[in-house]
């Protein structure tokens, strides 16, 4: 009779602990989620998305060249060689260094748990693959998120709700 009361009181401990953990994980992922701009990495033939980063590590958006300018310490602590490909790098090799990110992984730009536009990391020289979506590539302390017209495409990056957002954080520039 002992035993079985252990037994049962030892599964509803477990019980509780997973309901627990599953209901804090929950939690934290819609945590990132629903507050301001995220911009996530999205694994190739995943459903697993990371940060990339938030309104936090912007010190200037500019909108009319979609440009990102990092802060100093996002740069320091998150950019892997300081984000300075050497000139040969930079046209044959396709993905983010600053974002550390591969040119065949995708993001996505959220705003406020909403998505904004999904898009790609720059192409190598070598690729055929011509993005028809947002494709970020390295700038000096920074990203530059770029589109290919092609006629009938609507240009995403220039989307209202996100224009306002950066307006009222006071992270836009109008250059």
């Amino acid at each position: 009779m002992m035993k079985r009361l252990i037994i049962i009181l030892i599964s509803l401990f477990c019980l509780c602990t997973i309901v627990v953990l599953v209901f804090n994980k929950n939690n934290v992922a819609n945590s990132f989620s629903e507050k301001g701009l995220v911009v996530y990495l999205l694994k190739k033939d995943s459903t697993e998305k990371t940060v990339l980063f938030t309104e936090n590590d912007i010190r200037e958006f500019d909108w009319g060249q979609q440009k990102i300018i990092f802060d100093k310490k996002f740069l320091n602590e998150k950019v892997i060689g300081k984000g300075k490909a050497n000139k040969d790098e930079k046209y044959s090799s396709g993905g983010s260094k600053i974002l550390s990110a591969k040119y065949q992984e995708r993001f996505l730009l959220s705003l406020q748990g909403e998505e904004i536009y999904k898009g790609a990391f720059k192409q190598p020289f070598f690729s055929s693959y011509y993005p028809d979506i947002p494709y970020i590539e390295d700038i000096e302390n920074g990203i530059r998120i770029n589109w290919n017209k092609i006629e009938g495409r609507e240009d995403v990056r220039f989307n209202k709700k996100l224009y306002d957002y950066l307006k009222q954080k006071k992270i836009i520039s109008l250059n």
